[in-house]
């Protein structure tokens, strides 16, 4: 037989209780029928009043508010840009992977250059050319966005 433990005298919390008179509540329903039901603690005036009647507290709010809204649509702006951004690297992604494909897995500068002709050679040397051109540029492009 289990002989059951207790677990003696544990103290507890104990929170106050806060007062809820204070509280103001509405509640507004529309019915099918294009009816409006309401029910409003103390009263449906003195709520409605409060929220309609101008006040400095209510104008900082206001203030606040507009200054979030300015914040969000910068940040959404933001994040527009950004997924353009992305997409455009998608693309180039999957155009950088086809020719990939198109050439058996490796790139045009790593083909062996035994079976060209002179103009294929020549083409060849401008291609690279411009290929380090570019490298050159984008590789100072990352070291000034390093900096």
């Amino acid at each position: 037989m289990k002989k059951t433990t207790t677990r003696g005298r544990k103290k507890i919390e104990i929170k106050m209780i806060d007062d809820l008179s204070n509280r103001q509540k509405l509640q507004l329903v529309h019915s099918l029928g294009k009816g409006v039901f309401a029910f409003g603690h103390p009263n449906i005036d003195a709520v409605i009043n409060k929220y309609t009647t101008a006040s400095a507290s209510s104008s900082c709010v206001a203030d606040r508010n507009t200054s979030l809204v300015a914040e969000i649509q910068e940040h959404n702006q933001h994040y527009a840009k950004v997924s353009e951004e992305l997409e455009i690297e998608r693309k180039r992604k999957e155009t950088i992977e086809g020719s990939k494909v198109e050439n058996n897995g490796s790139f045009w500068w790593d083909e062996p250059i035994d079976n060209m002709g002179l103009e294929e050679l020549q083409q060849y040397k401008a291609s690279l050319e411009e290929l380090k051109k570019t490298v050159l540029i984008r590789a100072d492009d990352i070291d000034a966005v390093e900096r």
